[in-house]
């Protein structure tokens, strides 16, 4: 392997973690924190919050902005682009399989060429100037091409990966206000200049505020090997081990299937197929069944959550873990 955290390493644009952020992520991992929900996780997604609303000021976005961190810029663009389109769809009214297209420039990065193509868009390819996007471009494209109207966005480079050029987002915003178009800034890789006053303030990041959507994330091609550790734990215990936990996991749901049939006061809903196991209490409501999953877990008994079935608020068991032992 290629160390890509070298400060040797001078191709593409990988990351660069210091080393607090490195012994932090390795706290993550071997914590198995996950930031799905507040529910599950309140620390880290406050924490997280604070780095986006930090992003957000340097962009001079309002205090309504928010986000999320995804697996990379590419997941960003990809998640950017189904919001644009499906806001575009909302308020302008076109159906589900009406033409639509994004204003593009042959300098944008291959990701958002790969979004619109997963999400059934075209894109409309703006000619450039000096490998820059620019507004007027954009403007007289719009003006001269047929059927303007199906355009329903605009995506811009704060950056591009091969030289760095910063699109002229100033009048990129302006078209994109004058043509009510979703307005998206792609800064996978030059957003991280908001940081750098030497750059932050010059014009070419004037107007970003008025993105509708911002990417930032200084490391393209940052797919971690997220593989590795299935890879070495089956390296480690082989995959008759796996078999027996999937097993172990699948009797687990069995049992309190049949305890819950032979009970009164309960009802199973259905046979458990796999490890998931749907079940009411009759004449609860879905106030009770709130109250009973916070005092489990306020006990420290177990983490249960209600679920939805049909319209109705059920209780839900998902065995997972080997060891679990439901007496």
């Amino acid at each position: 392997m290629i160390a890509v955290d070298s400060p040797r390493f001078l191709s593409f644009v990988p990351a660069a973690p210091t080393q607090a952020s490195a012994l932090f992520d390795a706290l993550v991992s071997c914590s198995s924190v996950q930031g799905v929900s507040w529910l599950l996780a309140s620390g880290p997604i406050a924490a997280e919050n604070q780095v986006l609303r930090l992003l957000a000021d340097l962009a001079g976005m309002p205090t309504a902005a928010g986000g999320c961190f995804v697996s990379g810029g590419s997941a960003g663009n990809l998640s950017a682009l189904v919001t644009a389109r499906d806001t575009a769809r909302h308020r302008r009214g076109p159906g589900r399989y009406d033409r639509v297209r994004f204003a593009v420039s042959d300098q944008a990065h291959s990701s958002i060429g790969n979004a619109l193509r997963i999400i059934g868009v075209e894109p409309f390819t703006v000619p450039t100037v000096d490998h820059r996007l620019t507004g007027p471009a954009l403007r007289a494209a719009l003006l001269t091409a047929p059927h303007p109207s199906d355009v329903i966005g605009v995506a811009a480079t704060a950056g591009t990966t091969n030289a760095g050029i910063i699109d002229d987002l100033a009048g990129i915003a302006a078209v994109a206000r004058d043509f009510d178009l979703w307005f998206h800034v792609d800064g996978a890789h030059g957003g991280a200049g908001l940081l750098a006053p030497s750059v932050r303030h010059r014009y070419r990041y004037r107007d970003i505020e008025h993105a509708d959507s911002l990417v930032i994330d200084p490391h393209h091609l940052s797919r971690r090997a997220r593989g590795l550790p299935l890879w070495f734990s089956l390296a480690v215990h082989g995959t008759r081990a796996y078999s027996e936990a999937i097993e172990k996991a699948l009797t687990l749901a069995r049992d309190p299937a049949t305890l819950i049939r032979n009970t009164p006061y309960l009802e199973l809903i259905r046979d458990p197929e796999l490890s998931a196991v749907l079940f009411r209490r009759i004449g609860w409501t879905s106030e009770d069944y709130a109250e009973w999953s916070a005092r489990l877990l306020a006990g420290q008994t177990a983490f249960v959550a209600p679920t939805g079935w049909e319209g109705e608020t059920v209780a839900r068991f998902a065995f997972l873990h080997p060891e679990t032992s439901w007496r």
